[in-house]
């Protein structure tokens, strides 16, 4: 869990680190691994935004973003299910920003979970499937790996048309 806090701090990719987890320990450890991993890095970095605190957060994104955090605010636990649904922008950004700006704790930590979990499961049977190749191709294992990443770029592909959809309405 130490090292997925400072990937975060220092905003490395933790898909990277899940695919490793998983490619090290397997798909079922990699998921709860990874999980507990990356959640622990979106905790830290969390409370961390919550400490700088919001006004700090205007300043550095600048007063247009305003309106746009009270919304992201407003929706909370969808909103945070959505960003990590998509991997748009870095999961450490996501997370400073929460807790800058004033995302409940509990809408933090369920959509976290909730958001992450379809991509840990994926990434972790990735990385468990990457090391199978690596050492024993075969076609199964190939076609796994093809239809987890098609299935991640379905799922952020989803996302993206929920999230332009719920825009318009909003």
């Amino acid at each position: 869990m130490t090292v997925f806090v400072l990937a975060g701090a220092i905003v490395f990719p933790l898909n990277i680190l899940i695919l490793t987890t998983a490619a090290v320990f397997g798909p079922w450890l990699g998921i709860l691994y990874g999980g507990a991993g990356a959640v622990s890095s979106g905790l830290v970095m969390y409370f961390i935004g919550g400490r700088v605190g919001r006004e700090a957060l205007y300043r550095m994104l600048g007063e247009r973003w305003r309106h746009g955090l009270a919304g992201v605010r407003k929706r909370g636990l969808l909103a945070v299910v959505t960003f990590r649904l998509l991997p748009v922008v870095p999961f450490t950004l996501v997370n400073l920003a929460a807790g800058a700006g004033g995302i409940r704790f509990v809408d933090f930590l369920v959509g976290t979970v909730i958001g992450m979990l379809p991509g840990l499961v994926l990434l972790s049977v990735m990385g468990d499937r990457l090391v199978k190749i690596l050492a024993e191709p075969s076609a199964a294992d190939i076609a796994i790996l093809i239809l987890c990443v098609a299935a991640l770029i379905g799922l952020a592909v989803a996302a993206q048309v929920l999230l332009s959809r719920r825009g318009d309405r909003a």
